[in-house]
């Protein structure tokens, strides 16, 4: 259970139905975890608990129907049921070697007010721990999008990934604000900065 003399586990799921009432997969020991697909459902926990080791998911479906804080293995810190949840904060010995979820594909779905994919860490950027290249989300993970990556929206009310360009306001006398949003598209209206007295935008 994360101990320091255990971990350097492989494990590879490439399919199958995992249903849990708990958290469908908890993960708390150094080792690497490639998911190829398969369904993780959890009716009152999370889809994914990682707090060692390294996760790549390259497909696969995770759903929680879980609306408020849970907690996962023998830990009493609280956490949201999210699909996958990346956990720093509890400090097992075997996150010293790494810990890091990368998302190249799948869909993950919360319920309402529940992050898809949430983070704790105690210091450092989000972006260290986890790491958005594709799939489909129920909320808004832009804050985990691989560099050059960003979230857009989907007509069913989902999102999806796709390539972003930086837009730099260049303010006079002021800090440049950069805007992030999705390549071929506008930059919304509430995301652009007040001009400078005299200046305007192009």
């Amino acid at each position: 259970n994360g101990s320091a003399g255990s971990g350097n586990t492989v494990i590879t799921i490439e399919s199958g139905s995992f249903t849990s009432y708990a958290t469908a997969v908890y993960h708390p020991q150094y080792g690497k975890m490639v998911i190829n697909g398969g369904t993780f459902e959890s009716e009152a926990g999370a889809g994914l608990v990682l707090c060692a080791g390294e996760l790549t998911v390259n497909g696969g479906s995770f759903i929680t129907h879980a609306t408020g804080p849970i907690t996962a293995g023998d830990s009493g810190h609280e956490i949201m049921p999210s699909a996958i949840v990346v956990d720093d904060s509890i400090g097992y010995p075997g996150a010293t070697k790494g810990l890091k979820a990368t998302i190249e594909g799948g869909s993950f779905t919360s319920v309402a007010g529940v992050p898809a994919v949430i983070v704790y860490a105690d210091e450092g950027d989000d972006g260290e721990y986890a790491e958005i290249n594709d799939g489909t989300f129920s909320s808004d993970v832009s804050d985990y999008c691989a560099d050059g990556f960003t979230t857009i929206p989907n007509p069913d009310g989902t999102y999806g990934i796709t390539e972003s360009v930086t837009v730099t306001f260049d303010i006079p006398g002021g800090d440049d604000v950069l805007v992030e949003i999705p390549k071929g598209t506008a930059v919304p209206s509430s995301e652009i900065p007040t001009a400078s007295a005299g200046y305007s935008y192009t």
